[in-house]
């Protein structure tokens, strides 16, 4: 890789948990030959190819993001609703059994644990508390536990590229409902957002929940911005307040002339409403 889009003491395995990091993932994606995000963009492509409208794929995408994992239990009240069962059916084949990294022994019987608090798989730390796999959430002392058997865990690429930045998308998308700013699913890749607002003006948004924003800088240069389109890359306020320089990191390695703005979840609401793009807070055109 070239030097410089990760920083030299950025793990690739975990001390903790022996599996590999996110960072590693997202070297894997990075270049010609990446797999583990496009694993994740083939994925949904399937799915769009087999939904009949643009708003069952929408409900698809909408069901993979709330539902990391799904256990014996909830796959039977799925199955038994009408306003879930068609979707699940469809995606059923998505999910695969739960890895043997993420089963733990309890009292002689296979375990798997996930955070209450996102649905993401947790792991067991030293002091008999567990860790969420998307690194947000507080240590947990009581997490959710599901048999083994039955129970079906969203493959590692949809769980990082999709679901992991799809929980503050779909905040900041009923954010923009609020205020009156409709959005549509952008067809295509792991979804963007056309948002229109009540002026008339159009642009597209995407979040990105990223760990090394010099290697999204790259993502984000090889996804060139249609000529004219108001163009803006969204990052969750939580990624930010784990690197305060994330912003400029990112903008410091953006090419020129991409037509792209960088925003934080929290600015984004003064960013559309700019009349002048090149000015205001966290933007970079």
């Amino acid at each position: 890789m070239p030097a410089g889009l990760v920083p030299q003491n950025a793990p690739l395995i975990s001390d903790l948990t022996r599996l590999p990091t996110r960072t590693c993932a997202e070297l894997a994606s990075a270049g010609p030959y990446g797999i583990v995000e496009q694993e994740a963009e083939r994925t949904l492509t399937e799915i769009a190819d087999a939904c009949p409208s643009i708003d069952s794929f929408e409900a698809c995408r909408d069901f993979l993001i709330a539902n990391v994992a799904v256990s014996p239990q909830e796959a039977r009240s799925l199955t038994a609703s009408s306003r879930t069962s068609l979707t699940w059916q469809r995606l059923k084949g998505v999910y695969a059994e739960v890895p043997a990294a993420y089963t733990t022994r309890e009292m002689g019987e296979r375990v798997f644990v996930r955070c209450p608090a996102c649905g993401f798989p947790a792991l067991p730390l030293p002091d008999e508390r567990w860790v969420c796999e998307s690194g947000y959430c507080e240590a947990i002392k009581v997490p959710d536990r599901h048999p083994i058997e039955g129970t079906l865990l969203l493959p590692t690429p949809l769980r990082l590229f999709l679901a992991l930045p799809g929980g503050p998308e779909q905040a900041i998308r009923h954010r923009l409902a609020s205020a009156g700013i409709t959005t549509a699913l952008v067809p295509g890749g792991l979804g963007a957002y056309r948002f229109t607002h009540p002026t008339g003006e159009t642009g597209v948004l995407r979040v990105y929940d990223r760990e090394q924003p010099a290697l999204l800088a790259v993502r984000l240069a090889e996804e060139a911005a249609h000529p004219g389109e108001h163009r803006i890359a969204v990052i969750p306020d939580r990624v930010i307040g784990r690197q305060a320089a994330y912003l400029t990191v990112l903008a410091e390695h953006m090419p020129q002339g991409k037509g792209l703005i960088l925003s934080s979840e929290e600015d984004l609401s003064a960013v559309i409403g700019f009349s002048d793009r090149e000015q205001g807070a966290g933007a970079y055109a």
